[in-house]
């Protein structure tokens, strides 16, 4: 192979650096995860309304992602992805000043709609850069920064935040995000040939499709079961399994191992077999939950079911995406936008469950209550989804390579 051949298969640089941008505002969403205590302390409230920062975080994502597709539509990418920065520091600044809570919120939402306008046009600008031949590779990459959050960036960041006050860490996302904003203007290039004009009227006519919409409902009800459990995981280990609070970042990065691993090896499995991979997922993933409810008071037990619950619950999402993308293929930027807004769907209406449960006679049960309903639940539009696709054989087929389950787009 000649020198020239080999740089042709490697993946841009550009695209490494959008997956470090895609980690570092990952983390932010749920560095809250390890810090509720400190923070609800530092406001003067309780845990559950704490838990609001993450609701309203991903309540932000879910207009802000098919709105920044849809606004962003004509713009220069790379300067979409800077700005997104930009305002992302803003938000994390405004953050880490204010004194009152309603002001954290009001610069969380903030935050998330830029987060979301960074994941919308990130993949897309990888799949462009690195060509048909290496688009999958390379939007996996860019969104595999994203689950490396879970894995170093909320366990270091809430390790952080313990040691030195949550604040701390938010001044760190906040300065990371400007240097993430440089280097995303000096590396990423201009947008290499002129992109057709959107046309409103047929994005909004491509997802009239039930069957997309079977497959963001599911989105909904997976995302409010896993993630929801994992946003108020703190109360529940340091309350119900009696882990020393020092060990609570520990068992988060425990979750996020499993689930990086649970999405490679559901995109992997999902390429020959998609409705079944993510039929078996769901299952599990209610098993799984039933088990940590029933072993919660377990501390080992608990930290080892967590992070099964990571790999269960995530395991399912590259096929669900791949399913959304096809079923949505008339549509190709809502398609793509879409199933982050409604996994956002299901992290709002799924935390702010866990914070009522929490404060319910549940108590710190009560998230594990909320995420064992929702996984069941997921099961419902699926099987909707099976039973239409059984009646209809030849469109279940995935005839786009570009669409496989172990690409996620944004």
């Amino acid at each position: 192979m000649t020198s020239d051949q080999r740089a042709a298969e490697r993946v841009p640089a550009a695209v490494y650096i959008m997956a470090c941008c895609t980690f570092l505002m990952s983390t932010s969403e749920f560095i809250i995860a390890g810090l509720l205590p400190d923070l609800a302390a530092d406001f003067g409230i309780s845990e559950a309304r704490a838990g609001l920062t993450v609701t309203v975080f991903a309540f932000g994502m879910i207009g802000g992602a098919p709105l920044m597709a849809l606004l962003t539509a004509r713009v220069q990418r790379k300067v979409t992805l800077a700005s997104s920065l930009v305002v992302f520091s803003g938000g994390m600044l405004v953050s880490v000043l204010t004194d009152d809570f309603w002001v954290l919120i009001a610069a969380r939402c903030v935050a998330s709609v830029a987060t979301s306008g960074f994941w919308t046009v990130g993949g897309l600008v990888a799949a462009d850069l690195a060509g048909p031949a290496r688009r999958a590779g390379a939007i996996a990459i860019v969104q595999g920064g994203g689950m490396m959050a879970n894995v170093v960036g909320v366990p270091l960041g809430s390790f952080a935040g313990q040691m030195f006050g949550w604040r701390t860490a938010f001044w760190a996302l906040a300065a990371l995000a400007v240097v993430a904003a440089a280097v995303v203007v000096t590396t990423v290039p201009r947008d290499r040939h002129e992109r057709p004009r959107l046309s409103l009227r047929q994005e909004v006519s491509g997802v009239r499709s039930l069957r997309l919409w079977l497959v963001l409902a599911t989105c909904v009800a997976v995302a409010g079961g896993t993630l929801s459990v994992f946003a108020f995981a703190s109360p529940m280990l340091t309350g119900v399994a009696g882990l020393d609070a020092s060990l609570v970042p520990v068992a988060l990065g425990v979750f996020g191992v499993g689930a990086t691993v649970g999405q490679i090896t559901g995109g992997r499995l999902g390429n020959a077999r998609p409705h079944r991979t993510a039929a078996i997922a769901m299952v599990a993933t209610a098993v799984v939950t039933g088990s940590l409810l029933a072993f919660c008071g377990h501390s080992w037990a608990a930290v080892a079911l967590l992070g099964l619950l990571g790999f269960t619950g995530m395991a399912a999402f590259p096929v669900l995406v791949s399913l959304s993308m096809h079923h949505g293929s008339e549509a190709p930027l809502l398609a793509a936008a879409l199933p982050i807004a409604f996994v956002n769907v299901g992290i709002t209406a799924g935390s702010f469950l866990a914070g009522v449960a929490l404060e319910s006679q549940l108590a710190a049960r009560g998230p594990l209550v909320v995420g064992l309903a929702a996984s069941l639940l997921a099961l419902i539009p699926f099987a909707a989804l099976l039973i239409m696709n059984a009646r209809h054989r030849p469109d279940t087929r995935m005839v786009d390579a570009t669409h496989t389950p172990g690409t996620i787009a944004s």
